[in-house]
């Protein structure tokens, strides 16, 4: 039977009121700028190690993105978009990330 994800509601709240780690705009700001239908706002917490492959709510696993860059991450894969963003890489690097012999991204 499949273990049931560790969620931390408060760390996730935290996360979403933290800047963007790719664009660096506070969530305060975009909420100025682009809310949802209703209201709330746009800041996400990105699971790192999805949460369908057993990612829990961990400081090292809730990278804040906003909306925009999120969408952007989903799009191009966390490889690419580590590449592409000198800060999600440097993020992933600071929270215990590495990168295995294969490319990818792994936490011990």
């Amino acid at each position: 039977m499949k273990s049931k994800r560790h969620v931390d509601w408060l760390l996730l709240a935290q996360v979403r009121r933290e800047p963007c780690i790719v664009c660096y705009v506070a969530p305060a700001i975009l909420t100025e700028i682009f809310t949802q239908a209703n209201g709330q706002p746009i800041s996400d917490a990105h699971h790192v190690k999805t949460k369908g492959s057993g990612g829990g709510d961990y400081p090292w696993n809730l990278m804040p993105l906003h909306r925009l860059c999120h969408a952007k991450m989903h799009k191009l894969g966390l490889a690419r978009f580590a590449g592409k963003y000198h800060g999600v890489c440097q993020w992933l690097i600071d929270n215990g990330w590495h990168r295995d012999r294969s490319g990818r991204w792994r936490h011990d």
